[in-house]
């Protein structure tokens, strides 16, 4: 709903509208002036009639001024009324935005989501190996309301039982980069390029597809053999409902293959430790 400023002009054209100021103006006008009119300009058989009917003769004369103080006292009510009615008219129109965007507020949301990549690793920096950490690159589109803001889940499913997996929001201290398999392990090994990641927002607008990857973390010792029997379902849940996405078993790799993910603060280590390339990667 789009709202126009009110100026002080617009503000009393909408006051002086009203068709009756002009009928009580006129009428006003009328009054004030019967007796000059009917000393005036009527015929003396006129104003001898009139002067017998008492209402029209006990009508005194007005002057000037009584006449522009009655008229300036129309113009007064009549912007007070307007006043009121435009006041009421934004009250209404304010009340009705708000009960439409609770309406809005309270569908639940439908939000297409798609997995496209997921890499996962042990957590070594938990010192328990059997924790994983797993990155999943997402695409969301969000079909109604027109915005939602989120959080996401990750469901671990083995054999009829979930297992939650804890959403880390530090995608900004990762990077991926690409394994390089060497045949000979005492060759020099030279740095591989390491690329920034984004982040999923969880702020989505209707319409506006965002891609980005979440990092998520298991702590129910899961090995390379188990998870490979797991199937995942990642859910965008709002306070109004939640939209999920499922991937089957076996359906992700296990085994890393051609990218992994490391820390920041790793990958310019690993560049420092490159005698080819003494300088970090492009992060």
């Amino acid at each position: 709903m789009e709202y126009k400023r009110t100026t002080l002009w617009i503000f009393f054209k909408k006051a002086l509208r009203h068709a009756w100021i002009l009928v009580y103006g006129v009428l006003w006008s009328l009054f004030g002036s019967a007796v000059r009119i009917r000393d005036n300009f009527l015929p003396e058989h006129w104003k001898e009639e009139l002067q017998t009917h008492r209402l029209l003769s006990a009508i005194p004369p007005i002057s000037w001024q009584v006449w522009i103080i009655g008229l300036l006292v129309l113009l007064f009510v009549a912007i007070v009324r307007s006043a009121l009615i435009q006041i009421h008219e934004s009250e209404k129109g304010y009340f009705d935005a708000q009960d439409e965007l609770a309406k809005l507020k309270g569908v639940a949301p439908s939000i297409e989501l798609s997995i496209k990549e997921i890499l996962q690793r042990p957590s070594f920096e938990t010192h328990a190996y059997w924790n994983r950490d797993m990155f999943l690159r997402v695409t969301a589109n969000l079909a109604s309301p027109q915005t939602q803001d989120v959080e996401y889940q990750l469901a671990v499913i083995l054999r009829g039982k979930t297992i939650t997996a804890d959403w880390l929001q530090d995608v900004d201290q990762w990077c991926r980069t690409e394994i390089v398999r060497n045949p000979n392990p005492f060759s020099s090994r030279d740095d591989n390029e390491c690329y920034l990641v984004d982040e999923l927002p969880t702020h989505l607008e209707q319409g506006i597809k965002v891609d980005g990857w979440l990092h998520f973390r298991t702590t129910a010792g899961l090995s390379d053999g188990k998870l490979g029997e797991c199937s995942l379902r990642l859910i965008a849940r709002s306070s109004n409902g939640a939209s999920h996405y499922d991937m089957p078993e076996g359906s992700f790799p296990i085994i890393p293959r051609g990218w992994k993910m490391i820390r920041k603060e790793q990958a310019t280590e690993y560049a420092m430790r490159s005698s080819t390339t003494p300088q970090p990667p492009p992060i």
